[in-house]
């Protein structure tokens, strides 16, 4: 149960963003090896919308590929959240099989 005070503050967010540069919503092939997440004319990621389409397998997502694991998605999961704008490299593994991931990345 959502408090009133959280209701509030998730549903009525609002931002100021300087650009207008967005790619998504689309979908993704996640491999079971790294794969890039294409930016298109995004340069300063920030806000981010992932969701894993799958029903079984889990997926996760790293800044570049040597990069450290920020986040694990389970089977049907979604996180909406902001990134570092200086991610110029985003990555997605899937862990047994490959998987389908629905995202959205807005510029800075």
């Amino acid at each position: 149960i959502m408090s009133t005070s959280l209701g509030r503050s998730v549903t009525g967010a609002q931002f100021s963003m300087a650009g207008n540069t967005l790619i998504g919503p689309t979908t993704l092939n996640v491999l079971t090896s790294d794969t890039l997440i294409p930016l298109g004319g995004v340069t300063a990621p920030h806000w981010a919308y992932f969701r894993n389409m799958d029903s079984v397998n889990f997926l996760k997502l790293k800044t570049a590929s040597a990069g450290a694991y920020f986040a694990k998605l389970l089977a049907g999961e979604y996180a909406f959240f902001p990134l570092l704008d200086t991610n110029a490299a985003i990555m997605a593994i899937a862990d047994t099989a490959s998987v389908f991931m629905e995202y959205m990345i807005i510029n800075l």
